[in-house]
């Protein structure tokens, strides 16, 4: 006689599969070699305002060159304008209504829709997410990491 599998034990089975399949994507990338320099771009000089946003961009993705040297007179005005990968991945979590599947990393919080893994969204944070947890109606997700608390 087969005994019914409670909905809990198939929820976390699921929650199981689909970090194993979605972890690689944030994880290390393997060491190999650096390309291979590329040739300088034409490409209109940089602007001093800020960034709205910062993008995850692939290696070998060309990073518009400083127009001067770093030096102790202008350390202050550097800014970050890319960087590479997701981070490594150190917590998961869905939403309350399971619409929704948050992935802290080393570099921040992914949002993903649950259903297709298409991102939402990026939260940039200051340090590794070590926790997290959304409110129990969903519309605030508070994560700890470094030596803040956001929300």
């Amino acid at each position: 006689m087969l005994l019914p599998i409670p909905a809990s034990l198939i929820r976390l089975s699921g929650l199981i599969a689909l970090l194993l399949l979605t972890l690689p994507a944030y994880s290390r990338p393997p060491l190999t070699t650096p390309p291979a320099p590329l040739p300088p771009l034409a490409s209109p000089p940089l602007v001093s305002s800020p960034p709205s946003f910062i993008l995850p961009v692939l290696a070998g993705t060309p990073v518009p060159l400083p127009r001067e040297p770093i030096t102790p007179d202008n350390v202050d005005q550097i800014q970050q304008l890319a960087m590479w990968g997701r981070g490594i991945a150190k917590h998961a979590t869905f939403s309350p209504d399971g619409q929704t599947l948050a992935i802290g990393t080393t570099a921040g919080v992914w949002l993903h829709d649950a259903k297709t893994l298409e991102l939402r969204r990026f939260i940039l944070t200051d340090g590794e997410v070590m926790a997290m947890a959304f409110l129990a109606d969903g519309q605030l997700m508070v994560q700890i990491g470094g030596w803040t608390i956001q929300r």
